[in-house]
């Protein structure tokens, strides 16, 4: 039931948490929300959700406005670096069998954001090209690798195929170049 939830709130481009109960374990988020925190799914789900301040993803329940029935709850995210970031969330109980959530449910991303978005890593990718430059990231807990198409160009491969990655990658360079990377 939780996938299919999560799949009508991707569809949807919603921000969400699922929040398994009474543990307040952070089971299931969207991308919307994992690009919007610029993070990875791996680093919200599966942590506790605790009570504001307490940790690197904390939460508490906002006052509701004067004739609103709607529980708003904040959820405040410790990055990295070190900011942190704050959404606000609707939050709806919900029960599957004997099992409890907490569905938070933030805005959707609207039209406009996801054009700028888009023309801001058409912009990127421009820069990349002109400058001779690619761009790749590598996943330790995951081991996948991600290389953009400009990567691909440089070394004179076929988009998306496997043999270019984090492993073989040192394979390719050229023995006089292998000391400056």
């Amino acid at each position: 039931m939780i996938e299919n939830l999560i799949k009508t709130l991707e569809l949807a481009s919603v921000e969400a948490i699922i929040v398994a109960l009474p543990e307040a374990t952070i089971l299931e988020m969207t991308t919307a929300l994992a690009r919007s925190w610029n993070c990875q799914r791996s680093d919200i789900v599966g942590k506790p959700l605790l009570k504001a301040g307490a940790g690197a993803i904390s939460a508490r329940h906002l006052p509701q406005s004067e004739g609103s029935s709607t529980t708003q709850i904040e959820v405040s995210y410790s990055q990295v670096r070190g900011s942190v970031l704050k959404k606000t969330f609707q939050a709806q109980r919900w029960q599957d069998g004997e099992s409890q959530y907490y569905i938070l449910i933030g805005k959707g991303v609207d039209a406009d954001s996801a054009i700028s978005a888009q023309k801001n890593e058409k912009r990127l990718s421009l820069a990349l090209r002109s400058g001779g430059y690619a761009l790749w990231d590598y996943n330790y807990e995951t081991g996948e690798t991600y290389n953009s198409p400009e990567m691909y160009e440089i070394f004179g491969h076929k988009v998306g195929t496997q043999d270019l990655n984090f492993n073989s990658f040192n394979e390719l360079i050229h023995p006089d170049d292998k000391d400056k990377t």
